[in-house]
């Protein structure tokens, strides 16, 4: 199986006035009515990179013709749990073959996104081989695994040191996020910082932060509040992390 080296482009062309560079790690602009007009939003905010996120393999031509279109978007590909929930294993087969193509030609794929486990949707069994798949996949090309993941943690095992994890919308007990800081996984955390219930986060955990807006066609969030609440550094290392190089 062929395997690619991490990519390596750059948006260091951005022309963003903000003082300081904003990373959203999650989003889903191919959601969007008007994506186009969406990123322009974004831009007025001072976002300056956004992992483009899939919520089911439908959105995967969308998300790469978003980022031929637009300098400051990096398509992340996966099959979300709830497509592995309930797609037949035909169309899950086809999609796993297709995402593999996908890795290999495209370098520009930051991550696999977003992929895991959802115990609140049937065939948690097909959703947890699917994910198994897929994080071959990404330690096979060298891309980061951004997982969804709900009351589904005792299944997570398959995870070791070596895969690039970054847990998306992360919200766990002390113990979980323990174990998660054992294996250097990191999280990536959204409008729930502004909230009245924030997550509860162990202190050890800031240095692992990653600000994310999980903006879709039903939502979009705050996100230079959302930047603004977790530690300074916080865009500056996915920027380090997805290889964006200085923006």
């Amino acid at each position: 199986m062929q395997q690619t080296q991490p990519p390596t482009n750059d948006i260091s062309s951005n022309d963003i006035s903000s003082p300081q560079p904003l990373c959203d790690v999650h989003a889903h602009p191919a959601s969007m009515t008007d994506p186009d007009a969406y990123l322009q939003f974004r831009r007025k905010q001072g976002t300056s990179a956004i992992i483009a996120a899939s919520a089911s393999p439908d959105d995967w031509p969308k998300i790469l013709a978003l980022a031929d279109r637009h300098h400051d978007v990096f398509p992340a590909l996966g099959i979300h749990p709830w497509a592995a929930a309930s797609l037949p294993p035909h169309a899950l087969s086809a999609a796993l073959d297709a995402l593999q193509k996908h890795l290999d030609n495209r370098p520009d794929i930051r991550a696999i996104s977003e992929c895991g486990l959802d115990a609140s949707k049937p065939n948690i069994e097909q959703q947890l081989s699917i994910f198994k798949e897929q994080c071959t996949l990404a330690r096979e090309h060298h891309r980061i695994i951004i997982i969804h993941i709900f009351k589904s943690f005792h299944l997570l095992s398959h995870l070791t040191e070596r895969d690039r994890v970054v847990f998306h919308g992360f919200r766990a007990s002390p113990q979980i996020q323990k174990w998660a800081l054992a294996r250097g996984f990191l999280f990536s955390i959204g409008s729930a910082v502004l909230s009245k219930h924030p997550p509860i986060l162990l202190p050890e955990t800031a240095p692992f932060l990653l600000p994310e807006s999980d903006d879709d066609g039903h939502h979009t969030a705050n996100f230079p509040a959302i930047a603004q609440k977790l530690p300074p550094d916080a865009s500056l290392r996915a920027i380090t992390l997805f290889d964006l190089k200085k923006i």
